[in-house]
């Protein structure tokens, strides 16, 4: 299973990605287990930690799925955290790609919602829906 979240689950603190930078390779996936909360990363606030982890934990332990992958917005962060079965996946875009896909993903969000119509100029063909379409690339 894999699952896409723009917010991610972990924000590392500098003394964290100094460590990380020194044994982060491509190729390499961290075991969080090796790094201490609260010093060298903590878990996000809000909706994605409150719901989606223990939803990806109950899911594992149920057998609902046996594998599980999170790919999230993470830049700077390693590029693969492995966490309690999970795979955590930590993509990097350009600044100017960031902008565009969070403006095209508020857009989305709102009009499926039924919270408003896109007004003049926030047409789902724009061009931040080309940074959107980055992302999920």
């Amino acid at each position: 299973m894999c699952i896409n979240t723009q917010t991610p689950l972990l924000k590392f603190k500098a003394s964290g990605l100094e460590l990380l930078r020194s044994i982060d390779a491509p190729t390499k996936t961290l075991d969080l287990h090796s790094l201490n909360e609260g010093t060298d990363f903590e878990f996000s606030p809000g909706g994605v930690t409150r719901m989606v982890l223990p939803l990806l934990t109950h899911m594992l332990k149920d057998g609902v799925t046996s594998d599980a992958h999170w790919v999230c917005l993470n830049p700077g962060a390693p590029s693969r955290v492995r966490m309690d079965g999970i795979t955590i996946h930590h993509v990097s875009l350009v600044r100017e790609r960031t902008a565009g896909y969070g403006l095209a993903k508020e857009i989305i969000w709102r009009v499926l919602h039924g919270l408003s119509k896109p007004s003049e100029g926030e047409s789902l063909w724009a061009d931040d829906f080309v940074d959107y379409t980055y992302y999920a690339w």
